[in-house]
C-alpha cells in the first residue's frame, strides 16, 4: 500500500477469534503474531491459505513488544 488515504479492498476474510486482537509482529512472508485486546493472549495468523486463513492460539507465549492497530475500529 502506497497510499493509506486510497485503500482498496480487494476482499476479506472471517477467522474464529475469541475477540479482537492487534497484530504485533510479522513472522515471515505468511504469518504474523497478534494479541488480544482482552487479554486472552497471542495467536499466530496463519495466511498459507490467504482466503481461509487460520489462527493458532499459543499458550504461555509473552511477547514483550508494542502492538500494531490496523483499520478504523478503535474499540
Amino acid at each position: 500500500m502506497t497510499d493509506p488515504g486510497h485503500v482498496k479492498v480487494e476482499g476479506s476474510a472471517q477467522v474464529d477469534a475469541p475477540g479482537a486482537f492487534d497484530f504485533v509482529s510479522s513472522l515471515g512472508d505468511y504469518a504474523e503474531l497478534v494479541r488480544f485486546r482482552n487479554g486472552q493472549g497471542e495467536a499466530v495468523l496463519d495466511l498459507h491459505k490467504v482466503k481461509k486463513p487460520t489462527l493458532n492460539k499459543i499458550q504461555g507465549l509473552d511477547f514483550q513488544g508494542s502492538t500494531e492497530r490496523l483499520g478504523g475500529d478503535d474499540s
